[in-house]
């Protein structure tokens, strides 16, 4: 996964959820799943970028 690589995502509030899956539950427009350790599945997110939903954000 390409989050294993980045090290600036935390858990300022000690939730169990990375500042990343804060932000992807937060925007999405259909809510994911959220399994152990926050890992997130499902889900559906509009990007503003590329003007169409998306399912994935790795």
């Amino acid at each position: 996964m390409r989050t294993a690589s980045v090290k600036h995502w935390v858990d300022a509030d000690k939730d169990g959820c990375t500042t990343r899956a804060e932000v992807l539950k937060a925007e999405a427009v259909t809510a994911p799943e959220q399994g152990t350790s926050c890992r997130l599945s499902g889900g559906r997110w509009y990007s503003p970028w590329l003007f169409r939903f998306r399912r994935r954000w790795d």
